[in-house]
Order: C-alpha cells, then structure tokens, then sequence
C-alpha cells in the first residue's frame, strides 16, 4: 500500500483508529465532571445516561449522582453497566467547590421526589439537564 493510500485511510479512519481512554484530572483542585455512558448494546449509540462525579480537592474517590445508582469510585468513567463515556464537562478550583455543594443539596432532593419515566421523562437525562441549571453549570448533553 502507497503512503498516500495510508494517509488518506488514517483521515477517513479518524478516531477509530487510536481511540484513547478518558483520564481524569488531578486531584490538585475541587473537580465536577459530567459523563454519559451508552445503555449498552443495541441501543449504545441513540441512547447514553448522564451521570456527574464530584471530587474535592485532595480527595482520591470520586462521589457519583446520577438516577438509579450512585455512591463512591475510584474512576469517574468506569460506571457499569454504561459502555463508551463521553465527557461533556470540567469544572475545577471555585466554579467546582460552589457545583459540589449545590450538587450534594439539590440532587438527593430531586432524586428522591423523581416518578421515572423513560418517555417523556423526567428521566436520567432530565436530572442532567435540572443539575445542570440548578448549579448554574453550562454543558451540553
């Protein structure tokens, strides 16, 4: 195969070639991230879960809020049984310290008042989309 073949197979290939795997920032500084997973196969591709990850600086565990689980991890993307995180949101330092707080007051109230409903919601993604506003973070899901 010529080198121009290669070339053009490496643009058209784009990212499916060297996929990388998501690393997360160091715990230097408070740290909100905003994921979502796939639902699994066949749906992976049309249907994703959002889920926040909340760390404080110093912190080595990462406190997940999300509907339907929850609790502690030592690894943000690694949340089963989602497959293929995307992130769609970093906050550190002051913008994250004020996001853990509001997180931490307004998601358990919420989660505990939601009547789930996979359509028209609210669902996983309506909460995404009310802790998002809530806590006055700018992302898009």
């Amino acid at each position: 195969m010529s080198s121009r073949a290669l070339a053009v197979l490496g643009v058209v290939a784009g990212c499916a070639i060297g996929e990388r795997r998501l690393v997360a920032p160091a715990n230097d500084r408070a740290t909100v991230l905003l994921v979502t997973g796939g639902l699994g196969r066949p749906i992976e591709a049309i249907a994703r879960h959002p889920w926040f990850a909340v760390r404080a600086a110093g912190a080595t565990e990462w406190t997940i809020w999300e509907v339907g689980g929850g609790g502690t991890s030592d690894d943000p993307f690694d949340n089963e049984p989602y497959v293929e995180p995307i992130l769609h949101g970093v906050w550190r330092g002051a913008e994250a310290e004020a996001a853990i707080a509001c997180l931490a007051e307004a998601a358990p109230v919420w989660l505990e008042a939601l009547d789930y409903r996979v359509w028209p919601g609210p669902n996983s993604n309506t909460f995404g989309d009310v802790m998002l506003r809530r806590c006055g973070l700018r992302a898009s899901l």
